[in-house]
């Protein structure tokens, strides 16, 4: 599928969009800002992605109260302001007829046609993801959102970074969060009359366009969009990783064990094992993370060796065509076992997670044509952005990825 509408590039955009007056943390969610089509590999501020939703666990409301609700889904304005959408569990009312299971914690999020899903598989954009155990333990920068800068190379200001902090615990709510389950961004345009399920992402609100353009919306005020419409649960409960918004099942956890189990030859991966983390959908073509498996069922996951264990850091694609999974091929570097996300994450950002599990997955910089080529901005683009020392000096990106730490086994208990 593609998205045909092209980037604008405005010269403020290049500059850099600058925080509005009303961008101050505060408890009600409020509307910052303007929201723009990122530069290529550029990484927007939070402010400047509409349609921001997250789930906690456990799961709470957002402004004001801040209590406890489960299956709860809270919209955040980037700047600590926040207010609920979507209620799974009020929600729940599957064909079926079969009860809601208890408890009820939302695990991931996505839309069922998320903006930019092929353009991150593809690895045209850049992937935003959290990591941290669903259950618990809490661990290090689990309230942390990061980014990965997709692989092309571009003619980019120092000091850019591969990975880095996307969004601040006291930019996703003022009153902090406990982590980031699930995660879900851009959103269509606000329209009450469409039932959440058929709601996609192919219409963005509030993004600089040309009016009369495809998928054009004039900029506007940012409203809380509840377009978040595929969700898994904790535990994967009803034998389902992924509900629709009513929730029916969309796929099962036979289906997703199914699907890996080709990737790791001699590992014990059943179905009871499967716990879906992070989340991305295009209908039945799906971006997921899972909860670390105990792969040669010794009671202990032991990280970055596949021979042994799936430590919560890998990063599947599955395309309903193919009849199996494929590991993410972003930023670069396969998003396998042997991958440490600690490591990495560490090198670029100084932060060092307590866990390799993937939590949330999404996607922000954009290639507005999907199979636009990354743009290289002309010398005297560059120049002109040095001379109004907005972005200090130009120099060709490099890939730095750290290697995985060969002389140390870390192991952590399965809880």
């Amino acid at each position: 599928m593609k998205i045909t509408h092209k980037l604008l590039f405005s010269s403020w955009l290049l500059l850099g969009v600058t925080v509005a007056p009303s961008q101050v943390l505060a408890g009600p969610f409020n509307s910052p800002g303007p929201f723009v089509n990122p530069v290529v590999d550029g990484v927007p501020l939070p402010p400047q992605v509409p349609g921001k939703e997250y789930s906690e666990d456990p799961d709470r409301n957002g402004n004001p109260s801040h209590t406890a609700n489960p299956g709860q889904v809270i919209a955040w304005d980037g700047t600590g302001g926040t207010t609920n959408t979507s209620n799974f569990l009020t929600l729940w009312n599957p064909q079926s007829g079969i009860a809601a299971p208890d408890p009820f914690q939302v695990d991931a999020l996505a839309n069922r046609k998320d903006l930019l899903f092929y353009e991150v598989i593809e690895d045209k954009v850049t992937l935003v993801f959290s990591t941290g155990l669903p259950g618990g333990p809490r661990t290090d920068y689990d309230n942390y959102i990061f980014y990965e800068r997709p692989n092309f190379k571009v003619l980019l200001p120092s000091p850019y970074k591969e990975i880095g902090v996307w969004a601040t615990p006291a930019q996703i709510n003022q009153v902090a969060p406990n982590n980031v389950e699930g995660l879900e961004l851009w959103a269509p345009v606000q329209d009450p009359t469409v039932p959440l399920e058929d709601r996609v992402n192919d219409r963005l609100l509030g993004l600089a366009c040309v009016p009369g353009q495809p998928n054009c919306v004039v900029p506007g005020p940012e409203l809380p969009v509840d377009d978040a419409n595929r969700y898994s649960l904790f535990g994967d409960p009803l034998g389902c990783s992924v509900f629709k918004s009513n929730g029916d099942c969309l796929f099962l956890k036979a289906n997703i064990a199914s699907a890996i189990t080709p990737l790791f030859p001699g590992l014990d991966i059943t179905a009871a094992k499967i716990d879906l983390d992070g989340l991305m959908t295009w209908e039945n073509d799906i971006l997921f993370s899972l909860k670390p498996i105990d792969g040669n069922n010794d009671g202990s996951i032991t990280d970055n060796d596949p021979s042994k264990d799936l430590d919560g850091g890998e990063i599947f694609v599955w395309r309903s065509t193919e009849p199996s999974a494929k590991f993410l091929i972003h930023g670069g570097h396969v998003w396998d076992t042997v991958f440490n996300v600690k490591d990495t994450v560490e090198f670029w950002t100084g932060f060092r997670p307590g866990t390799e599990n993937i939590d949330a997955l999404e996607a922000v910089a954009v290639c507005i044509d999907h199979d636009c080529p990354p743009p290289i901005p002309e010398p005297s683009t560059v120049i002109s952005l040095l001379t109004l020392g907005s972005l200090g000096a130009g120099s060709t990106l490099k890939r730095k990825l750290k290697s995985s730490k060969t002389s140390e086994k870390e192991t952590t208990k399965v809880g």
